[in-house]
């Protein structure tokens, strides 16, 4: 049985989508950090109605600043079942995946399972050019995960449970489901990232935990982009990831290469954009959104044949994403010869 976890702050524009995506867990468990809207209102009448139902909802009160990972702990407290979801207030999922959910939870050599953050384009302007479904998949997180004591969350403002589970021995696997992120509901000043990032930092050099660093320039690097279209600052947050991981023996960067790649090409650097991909494929060949940007980028720079087969290949790799099939109707002109390119992935020349 799953219980639903998670904390809410002024999210009265959001919440009641939330609540209505994950009504069909078997317990609720919701802290209010000291709202002013009328978010605690939503939440008593959503008590009253699913409580009616015969399941436990739960509204706790914590005025606690600055600490994420214990509002989310302490949350977790108060959870009797098994297995936790969570989601954030401006996010909801698809009832479509109720089964698959359920069916994870039966598993018993698996400690979690991370799931996709979809946003929608229009608000991530960076994206707007490729992903003509509508939406892009940004990030990933452990958000379905055992409920015991040692699984904790850790990091003060990206908090995460990845670590704690890696710690004690644990295994995590990607789920492949996506979680709709509006991030219209809580828009972010670069100041505010800037100081969020700032807070982390300090934080994280108390508990030297390098996975955090990491997740935290990757994400400010992103929205660098994304708000900003600083694409330059951008691309140094992304390196400093690929350092970290460098310094700690992690291999495989290749969902920070599709980042810079993406970066690149917006900054109209074909060159540079190519190699990151083919980094990227060098390192995971069955990522879809790489197969899919590096036939985008061999398109532009007038390879079609090869840009086809990676279409393709993102096709079959994922064959319900609706942007992966429309690719092959998009023509742009080439700009850059293939010559010029660096061939540094084997098969192109």
């Amino acid at each position: 049985m799953i219980t639903f976890c998670t904390i809410v702050k002024n999210e009265e524009a959001g919440v009641a989508k939330m609540l209505n995506s994950v009504l069909w867990c078997d317990e609720f468990i919701l802290l209010d950090n000291d709202s002013t809207d009328n978010t605690h209102t939503i939440l008593e009448q959503y008590q009253k109605g699913v409580s009616s139902a015969g399941k436990r909802f739960v509204i706790v009160k914590d005025s606690t600043k600055n600490d994420l990972s214990y509002l989310r702990n302490k949350c977790k407290w108060f959870a009797t079942h098994d297995w936790i979801f969570s989601l954030d207030g401006d996010e909801s999922i698809n009832h479509r995946y109720i089964r698959k959910i359920k069916r994870f939870t039966r598993t018993t050599t698996v400690d979690g399972y991370s799931f996709i953050s979809r946003i929608p384009t229009d608000i991530s302007d960076i994206f707007h050019r490729w992903d003509r479904a509508g939406f892009v998949d940004i990030d990933w997180g452990i958000r379905l995960f055992r409920n015991k004591k040692h699984i904790r969350y850790e990091g003060n403002i990206h908090e995460m449970v990845d670590e704690s589970i890696r710690c004690n021995g644990g295994r995590f696997l990607e789920s492949g489901i996506p979680i709709m992120h509006d991030r219209s509901l809580t828009p972010l000043s670069m100041d505010d990232l800037v100081y969020r990032f700032n807070l982390e930092r300090n934080y994280n050099a108390k508990i030297e935990n390098f996975q955090n660093a990491v997740c935290h320039h990757f994400r400010l690097g992103r929205d660098y982009a994304c708000l900003e279209g600083d694409y330059d600052t951008a691309l140094q947050h992304m390196d400093k990831c690929i350092e970290l991981h460098r310094n700690n023996n992690v291999r495989r960067n290749h969902y920070i290469n599709f980042m810079k790649a993406l970066f690149y090409r917006e900054k109209k650097d074909l060159p540079s954009a190519y190699v990151c991909i083919s980094e990227a494929l060098f390192d995971c060949p069955t990522y879809p959104g790489a197969n899919c940007v590096a036939g985008m980028i061999l398109e532009e720079i007038g390879h079609h044949k090869h840009a086809d087969h990676y279409f393709d290949a993102a096709c079959r790799l994922d064959p319900y994403h609706p942007f992966y099939k429309r690719m092959k109707e998009s023509v742009v002109k080439p700009q850059i010869p293939l010559k010029e390119l660096p061939i540094i992935w084997e098969g192109l020349s």
